[in-house]
């Protein structure tokens, strides 16, 4: 899987760059061109690595911050539409952070009959910018349609239509949030 993983990515290099790497780097294994790659990074590029780092240190008082925000009692339920299922989750949004924000993303996961592993998986995306931001100490109750019109497939497979209300449970965990400051973190 790595081996197919690495074929994949030098076949999207472009053919100039893979010349200067085979001049730089005659027979050299993919390790041995990634490890010279890196050094040659490192080397050249101390103060620009030390500056985004030093920028990833000042974010982390934001990013802790912006952790205190959460989604609870998240449902699901199986809506009709004209082009069939259509899954929908809601969740209630709570801001007890100190940042109004704007938007935030969210991994959903559905279990079904106890299983371990989700069943479906997909990213959801609230936004607050119609209601001027999601102020700290406030919250909402989001509404997320999974996939586009016809809803995603995954959520929508016989199993999970069959499974009926009482076997699901389902997870919202938080993604990258964006604060109304504009400042966009990974929690």
């Amino acid at each position: 899987m790595v081996l197919e993983t690495i074929r994949l990515f030098f076949s999207r290099i472009p053919a100039d760059l893979l010349e200067k790497l085979n001049q730089t780097y005659p027979n050299a294994s993919v390790r041995q061109v990634v490890r010279g790659q890196v050094k040659h990074i490192r080397d050249s590029n101390p103060k620009e690595i030390e500056a985004l780092r030093q920028e990833a240190n000042d974010q982390l008082p934001t990013i802790a911050e912006l952790k205190r925000v959460s989604a609870v009692d998240p449902e699901f339920r199986m809506e009709n539409s004209f082009f069939g299922p259509k899954p929908v989750i809601t969740a209630r949004i709570i801001n007890r952070s100190t940042l109004p924000l704007s938007e935030a993303s969210w991994n959903a996961a559905l279990y079904i009959n106890g299983d371990v592993q989700p069943v479906a998986t997909s990213k959801v995306r609230s936004d607050f910018r119609s209601i001027e931001g999601l102020k700290p100490e406030h919250h909402v109750t989001a509404r997320f349609t999974v996939g586009f019109v016809k809803g995603d497939k995954a959520w929508t497979t016989l199993a999970i239509r069959q499974a009926g209300s009482p076997p699901f449970s389902r997870t919202l965990t938080r993604r990258p949030i964006q604060a109304m400051r504009s400042v966009h973190v990974k929690a």
